[in-house]
């Protein structure tokens, strides 16, 4: 039907994988058992990870009270609410970002394989070696970052951290040729999740919860996040 619809008005009004696939003209080098595939790797970036990101940022935001209202008057300033124009908000874009750095989802995802025998100063690595590279440990790094275990996303507007951050210190979707193929829609996700609850609610952390995280797939708290959402 989607092929039929593309050879018949050079568009497809749907867009999804499917539909993408057929215009970019990819549809006939994958197999129909790689679309599930495909499609599995968004879903999984659309659930586990994305609210995860979501969740924690809103339990930040019940730390830093100053930091909630600033971004409620962001939104409420704003009236575009088109992916695009999300994209272009200073400050919810570095809360994004600095959760990203902070407690990101894949800090620990970054699995390689050494394809050839290698040093890393006096420590050997042997060819087939997997070699996890814990980008909490770089993000946290003070060589690299002021303050680096305090939870600022002021960090990216107001400090060298915006402007002269060194390459390949700020990692949350790896890098390279292998890195994270669904980032994109993750932060576009994240982006319209955050932008309708903070125009909408205030958050409140139950008295005496404490965040302990354990980290699994992804960090998770130990005890589900207890927060009051109360409307505006």
């Amino acid at each position: 039907m989607y092929k039929k619809e593309f050879e018949q008005t050079g568009s497809i009004k749907q867009t999804c994988i499917l539909s993408l696939f057929i215009q970019n003209g990819e549809i006939d080098k994958i197999g129909i058992e790689d679309l599930p595939k495909q499609f599995l790797n968004f879903f999984l970036a659309g659930t586990e990870t994305t609210s995860n990101l979501v969740g924690m940022i809103i339990y930040y935001l019940t730390q830093i009270k100053q930091l909630q209202q600033k971004l409620q008057q962001e939104i409420d300033q704003n009236t575009d609410q088109s992916a695009l124009a999300l994209s272009n908000l200073p400050l919810l874009n570095a809360t994004i970002k600095e959760i990203l750095k902070y407690q990101g989802p894949g800090n620990s995802l970054l699995d390689r394989i050494a394809v050839q025998e290698h040093y890393l100063e006096d420590i050997k690595i042997e060819k087939g070696v997997i070699v996890n590279v814990y980008m909490k440990s770089v993000h946290r790094d003070s060589r690299f970052y002021t303050d680096p275990h305090c939870y600022n996303p002021l960090r990216w507007l107001e400090t060298k951290e915006n402007k002269y951050l060194l390459p390949f210190t700020y990692l949350p979707f790896s890098a390279r040729p292998r890195n994270c193929v669904r980032q994109h829609l993750a932060l576009i996700e994240a982006r319209i999740i955050l932008n309708s609850i903070i125009k909408n609610f205030n958050f409140e952390l139950n008295e005496g919860y404490k965040l302990i995280l354990d980290f699994k797939f992804s960090p998770q708290p130990q005890n589900p996040l207890s927060i009051y959402f109360n409307r505006r």
